[in-house]
């Protein structure tokens, strides 16, 4: 979604190995993602290995196409909203730098409903490692799971919510759910980021379940 470059260093890379099975490795830091489908589920297994205490965010991409009466239902209570909210209606003394907010509502805006295209586009981050997307009887789930309970890592689940306001000459519909490794998209940022440990090495998963909602 964002990032230092666009989108992150790993975006643009030759990327080696098979669609299911593939690495790339940047600044001496190495990236791998393998897939599985299991009935109506992926899982991507990631891996970072590089120098111990380097710092890295990751952040999954995925773009769906969802109706005007679609909405998010997360466990979420927080969330922390990186763009300028006052286009949307938000009465708050923003400041440019993220802000965190109640979640859902932050300062009474609807964040968990998409509606019709109405101009704006906003990215916010929910502090949770679990997110649903409900379109009418359709749903989708992402959920993230550290692999290594002994070296947790933050984790988060990024929201871009492009309502025909992105970019301001040519704004189209284009939402995004981004489960992340990191509570933010600048690494630098303390906090923000995970960290490699001691052993070199660290993994986790996100899996994406499509199921239907019973009436």
């Amino acid at each position: 979604m964002r990032g230092a470059p666009d989108h992150g260093w790993a975006w643009s890379m030759p990327w080696q190995g098979e669609d299911y099975d593939a690495l790339v490795t940047v600044d001496g830091v190495q990236l791998r993602r393998r897939l599985d489908l299991d009935g109506g589920a992926v899982t991507s297994h990631y891996s970072v290995a590089g120098p111990p205490g380097h710092r890295f965010v990751h952040a999954a991409h995925a773009l769906v196409d969802l109706g005007v009466d679609a909405y998010i239902d997360t466990p979420a209570r927080r969330v922390r909203v990186v763009d300028d909210p006052r286009p949307l209606g938000a009465d708050v003394a923003w400041s440019g730098t993220p802000q965190d907010a109640d979640w859902p509502n932050p300062w009474g805006l609807p964040l968990q409903r998409f509606g019709p295209d109405d101009g704006t586009a906003i990215g916010f981050v929910l502090q949770c490692d679990e997110v649903s997307v409900i379109d009418g009887n359709d749903a989708l789930t992402w959920q993230s799971v550290s692999r290594q309970s002994e070296v947790p890592l933050p984790r988060a689940m990024a929201v871009w919510r492009n309502l025909g306001g992105f970019p301001t000459d040519l704004g189209y519909r284009s939402i995004g759910i981004e489960p992340l490794v990191g509570v933010g998209f600048d690494r630098s940022q303390p906090g923000d980021a995970a960290v490699i440990p001691a052993h070199g090495t660290v993994d986790w998963t996100v899996r994406c379940t499509a199921w239907t909602r019973q009436q």
